[in-house]
């Protein structure tokens, strides 16, 4: 926090962008989070907060990422999680991701769309054998499920309980 206290208001802002996207966030993302901002993408390279990849930037460290992520007010944070939900949504090709879709719809406090892709993330992940991310998405739906029909809601705890069987959650 101190080293990103030392950088324009712009480059803070970058890193704000940044901070709600984890592992890495794409040049064209971050266009769509952070505006004008992306122009200070070289400040923030420089001071040694964020890495330069091939089409994209991540934090040198991620406690760093979780830092900054913390310290941004709660209204901007989920103003930043329904933008990059917008962009990632709205991009071809965006349902091969259906787990960062489902987080960003989780922070942002989108119901309709946690219940889309979290539900179909759990799915798919159930599917491959990656049983403790399809328990975690199963419950993450559960938290949003409340209006769900009862039916629906005992086969998703039923779906949540056979994956954290798996994985031996009891």
């Amino acid at each position: 926090l101190a080293r990103a206290t030392r950088l324009s208001p712009a480059a803070r802002e970058l890193l704000e962008a940044v901070a709600v996207v984890p592992q890495r966030a794409e040049l064209w993302l971050l266009e769509a989070l952070a505006g004008e901002a992306v122009q200070a993408l070289d400040e923030c390279v420089t001071a040694g907060m964020l890495v330069a990849e091939a089409d994209g930037v991540s934090f040198r460290h991620e406690l760093a990422r979780l830092s900054i992520e913390a310290s941004i007010g709660p209204r901007q944070r989920m103003a930043f999680h329904r933008k990059a939900l917008a962009a990632l949504a709205g991009r071809p090709g965006s349902s091969s991701n259906l787990a960062r879709l489902a987080h960003h719809a989780d922070a942002a406090g989108d119901t309709d769309a946690v219940l889309l892709f979290a539900l179909s993330a759990a799915e798919r992940a159930a599917s491959v054998g990656a049983h403790r991310e399809a328990a975690a998405q199963y419950a993450r739906v559960l938290r949003f499920g409340e209006g769900l029909p009862l039916a629906e809601q005992a086969e998703i705890l039923e779906k949540r309980s056979h994956e954290c069987y798996l994985t031996d959650q009891s």
